[in-house]
């Protein structure tokens, strides 16, 4: 845990990272909570790059330095977390726990929900309009960060990137 990410993930090293540890990852604590740094890749399309989320990821300078300050990385974790595994064992993080967790506690329990289990799937939320960017602009607002404050940016990214992949799932019924 205390190994920093590069060692698995040497690229990841870059833009002031290179001091950032798994455990760093594994805690919210990496400073990349959103993609800030792809405005063009929001939405569920986006999200669904993941060579192109993990390039991303591993080029993008954190907003904070890795290691000293804390939020959920709700958009990034995955991406983030699933390459170390990717690097350490080859294979997907999906894959890894389906046979290292869920084959031997025999667990009905994925990490990538395939095809053939769709139907046994119930939505746990009602789709209602995202909120715009101008509700997304005030709320950060509130928190009375300054202008181009990297946290802020980091919010607005992270809660639009939200709203229209929120907004891409409620098209798709």
């Amino acid at each position: 845990l205390r190994a920093p990410v590069a060692r698995y993930w040497p690229e990841f090293a870059a833009a002031g990272k290179a001091e950032t540890t798994v455990a760093d990852l594994l805690a919210h604590r990496a400073g990349l909570p959103a993609f800030t740094d792809d405005p063009a890749g929001t939405g569920l399309p986006g999200l669904r790059d993941g060579d192109g989320r993990v390039r991303a990821l591993a080029a993008m300078r954190p907003v904070w330095e890795p290691g000293t300050a804390y939020l959920y990385h709700a958009l990034t974790y995955g991406h983030l977390l699933g390459e170390v595994v990717r690097r350490v064992t080859g294979t997907s993080i999906g894959a890894f726990f389906a046979r290292e967790v869920a084959a031997p506690l025999r667990l009905d329990l994925w990490m990538g929900l395939p095809r053939s289990r769709e139907p046994r799937f119930v939505p746990q939320f009602t789709v209602r309009p995202s909120p715009g960017d101008a509700q997304i602009d005030a709320a950060v607002d509130r928190l009375g960060l300054a202008p181009g404050d990297r946290l802020g940016t980091a919010l607005r990214a992270s809660a639009r990137e939200l709203a229209a992949a929120v907004e891409a799932l409620g098209t798709r019924r």
